[in-house]
């Protein structure tokens, strides 16, 4: 049930992906899945519509492309569809919407669909949505593009109605070179795609509100796995990458590897404990933008590694977040730190950030910290300001 955002995942099925396009969407949402203990089905997938209006395009009322709910315990949410319009105006104060259905006790919420309007003047006050459908985890949102003719930029809006409880994330594949503004909003997580890596060139802003986060955690390598894998044994060593992994009373550390100014790699697994059974953590994920605007970073924009799977197994490697813009600001956080261990595993350490920018006015928290539990990993070397904000 993906489609716009992703599906929200149960403990025992996973999320549709996301897929289609963001500026001339026409592909239908894709059906939640079916419970086969209650025999519930899931619900449907929002359609398409395409208007092509000479003059106004006015909404008071409905313009829906919505996913249906699920029709009964546990089944999923069908994902929202696509709206594609070009208008010489869209007015109105009603509701234009392209979300995910919900479902109902432990099901995975829909998620969002997508949305584009192109118009000659932009007018339109209502309700203008394409949200992650509710579950027992929510929908990932979906995409909305608006393009007012003679802007050279248009603006794309990733929200999820201001969700804060757990919900799937928003595949963003790359290389894309948009033009347009870029906000992530009102609980959307923006992600790469299974490969681990995303790459954004945006000639505008982009920009992470408080509730927003662009993300690359998990995205890394898995447990035991990478150049900086953690060693497998009695207490499993953490994932190495921009610092060694934390290492154990019997395996070592994965060792440091990739480049301090222009970091691409991912973030190494962490070694499994073969007492226990339990897997290291995976690595952070890498992402590169270039951003001809501002950067604005008052939510989150993260490539952590991941804490391990449970005792005694060692902590994933932070990632790589590589940043050139015009100017970087906000009060929010960039990170690519280690991940967590528990008891006698060791630390993931951490990953690699280079930031370039005309203007550096970052206020916030910035960190490539090696995890700290059993024996910490260090952090990264990075060069440090007078007052300890990275300048590399």
């Amino acid at each position: 049930m993906g489609h716009g955002g992703n599906g929200g995942w149960t403990q025992t099925s996973g999320g549709g992906l996301t897929y289609g396009s963001v500026t001339e969407p026409v592909t239908l949402g894709s059906g939640g899945g079916r419970d086969v203990n209650s025999g519930y089905d899931g619900g449907k997938g929002g359609g398409a519509i395409r208007l092509i209006v000479g003059g106004e395009l006015r909404v008071d009322g409905g313009l829906r492309s919505d996913g249906v709910d699920c029709s009964g315990l546990d089944a999923g949410g069908g994902a929202g569809g696509s709206i594609w319009v070009t208008a010489g105006s869209v007015t109105g104060a009603g509701a234009i919407s392209a979300s995910g259905g919900k479902t109902l006790r432990n099901g995975g919420g829909g998620g969002g669909g997508r949305v584009a309007l192109y118009a000659d003047a932009y007018l339109f006050s209502g309700t203008l949505k394409a949200c992650g459908g509710q579950g027992s985890v929510y929908g990932g949102a979906g995409s909305i593009y608006t393009k007012v003719t003679g802007q050279p930029l248009g603006d794309l809006t990733y929200g999820n109605c201001g969700v804060t409880a757990t919900r799937a994330s928003t595949e963003l594949a790359g290389p894309l070179d948009l033009a347009a503004n870029v906000l992530v909003t009102g609980g959307a997580v923006v992600t790469p795609t299974v490969s681990g890596t995303m790459h954004l060139e945006v000639p505008g802003a982009v920009r992470s509100e408080t509730t927003g986060v662009i993300s690359a955690s998990w995205y890394g390598y898995a447990s035991s796995t990478g150049p900086g894998e953690g060693g497998d044994q009695i207490d499993g060593g953490g994932g190495g990458h921009g610092g060694n992994g934390g290492w154990t009373q019997t395996s070592g550390g994965g060792l440091t590897y990739g480049s301090v100014t222009e970091p691409v790699t991912l973030g190494s697994g962490g070694g499994r404990d073969v007492n226990s059974g339990y897997d290291g953590g995976k690595g952070g994920g890498a992402i590169h933008l270039i951003v001809g605007g501002e950067l604005r970073v008052d939510g989150g924009f993260r490539s952590d590694g991941v804490d391990c799977s449970g005792l005694d197994a060692g902590g994933g490697a932070g990632g790589s977040i590589w940043v050139t813009a015009g100017s970087v600001t906000g009060a929010g956080a960039i990170s690519a730190s280690g991940g967590k261990t528990l008891r006698n595993g060791g630390g993931g350490g951490g990953g690699r950030v280079a930031l370039y920018a005309d203007a550096y006015l970052f206020s916030g928290t910035l960190k490539a910290c090696g995890a700290r539990f059993g024996l910490a990993a260090p952090a990264a070397s990075t060069p440090r300001s007078p007052d300890n904000r990275s300048v590399t």
